[in-house]
């Protein structure tokens, strides 16, 4: 029974994932917050306050909350302190050396340690400013990743409420295919029901026949041959009773011709006292043939019961093995026919008892409204995403500029560095790092 494959809608192809440095950087962001939130997110806490199953104020609903997010917690702290502190610390340096008095007190002492601290600060700016750029870097290249993801985001958004609305509008067409596929089983089942005598018969008949009309065909062989030996040894019974019969005749026919031959002899004198007759006897002794009276009526008995008849009768019982089939599953047959109508009724009543087929028009009206508001929003999102871009590209210019002093600073402040050179009496070279590292 071959039955047809679900065909498969054919949809638009997926978009395709961000290429670059986009997933690096996405690795790096999933990491870090994998880092900072290890835990994993409190569904159930949300879904018993959305279904206010839990009471918001109570104390062990702040506790996990706090628990989940201490490490965001700490971050905003830290980064709290960062943007209060580094202004704060930034201007008092600033007015210090406005003031011409940064340090405290323009005096500095010099020590054998004074180089290797020195070198060690240099370094420790250099990484950090490093840092920094490398950190800048990946701000310009996400900020003009966004906006590409951005234009490419409708042209996704298009293709994904189209491969949606597909799938949607091929649930009603894959429901009636299937219905009308599990039809085809159905009536295979019905129309084996029908031919239940043929198919089953003829499939008993199959696989018994050879050795049932085997069995059949040998034992009319051998009732054949038993009638026929009932026949010889009834026949060789007869003959051996008629030659015991025979044999008793001659008996008594010589007893009385030696009787004669005997009064001849004696009548004629001394000269025939030398001939005797006393062994004349046949030598045959039928008497030995065996009785078969025995076995004869034991055959008889075995012919006598009509075996013939009755392997006739299992032959045809054999034969009229389909018919018996047939007639004695009638009542099953109904049955099952009764139980496969029924199934059908209900398999032809499932579309019916889906009440979301009914809906799925809205729903595809629903994704059609919803890509036209996105074609119409297309253009005010494009230029958000403008401005969104010019302010990234200004806030990483900004932390460029900041790069851009940090290195000045530490390439002017390297190049003019005297170290027996009071602070108050060094040169330009050395007073423009200072200034750049202020800014």
């Amino acid at each position: 029974m071959a039955l047809r494959n679900l065909s498969q809608p054919e949809y638009q192809p997926e978009p395709a994932p961000p290429a670059g440095s986009l997933p690096g950087l996405t690795s790096m962001v999933h990491s870090f917050l994998g880092l900072v939130q290890p835990k994993a997110f409190p569904a159930e806490l949300l879904t018993n306050l959305i279904q206010q199953k839990n009471d918001i104020t109570d104390p062990a609903v702040y506790k996990e909350v706090l628990v989940y997010e201490v490490g965001f917690l700490v971050c905003t702290a830290i980064g709290l302190l960062f943007i209060i502190l580094m202004p704060l610390v930034g201007f008092c340096f600033c007015c210090c050396r406005c003031c011409g008095n940064c340090g405290g007190t323009m005096y500095q002492k010099q020590s054998k340690r004074t180089g290797c601290q020195r070198r060690a600060l240099f370094v420790s700016v250099l990484l950090v400013t490093t840092l920094i750029l490398a950190g800048n870097v990946c701000a310009f290249i996400s900020n003009n990743r966004v906006s590409r993801a951005m234009n490419d985001s409708f042209g996704a958004l298009n293709s994904t409420l189209d491969n949606l609305g597909t799938f949607v509008r091929s649930i009603p067409q894959q429901v009636d295919f299937i219905i009308a596929t599990s039809d085809v089983p159905v009536s295979r089942a019905n129309s084996s029901l029908q031919d239940i005598g043929p198919i089953l018969g003829g499939r008993i008949i199959s696989e018994v026949g050879d050795e049932a009309y085997g069995a059949l065909g040998s034992a009319m062989s051998l009732l054949e041959v038993t009638d026929r030996v009932e026949r010889e040894l009834r026949a060789v019974n007869q003959s051996g009773q008629h030659l015991q019969q025979l044999q008793g005749e001659l008996t008594q026919n010589l007893s009385r011709l030696q009787e004669r031959i005997n009064r001849t002899l004696q009548s004629c004198g001394p000269s025939c006292s030398q001939v005797s007759v006393s062994g004349l006897a046949p030598e045959a002794d039928f008497s030995m043939v065996p009785d078969v009276s025995s076995q004869l009526e034991l055959l008889s008995n075995l012919t006598s019961a009509n075996l013939s008849a009755v392997l006739q009768q299992a032959n045809e019982t054999l034969n009229k093995t389909p018919t018996r089939v047939k007639e004695q599953a009638e009542k099953v047959v109904a049955d099952a026919r009764r139980q496969l109508a029924e199934v059908r009724r209900k398999i032809g009543g499932v579309r019916s008892e889906i009440p979301v087929l009914d809906t799925l028009g809205n729903v595809t009206t629903a994704l059609d409204d919803v890509g036209r508001q996105a074609s119409d929003y297309e253009p005010q999102v494009a230029a958000y995403d403008g401005y969104r871009w010019i302010v990234g590209i200004c806030l990483c210019c900004l932390v460029l500029l900041i790069v851009l002093c940090y290195l000045l600073g530490l390439a002017l402040g390297a190049l003019g560095l005297k170290p027996p050179v009071p602070p108050n009496e060094r040169g330009c070279l050395s007073n423009s790092g200072g200034d750049f590292f202020m800014v």
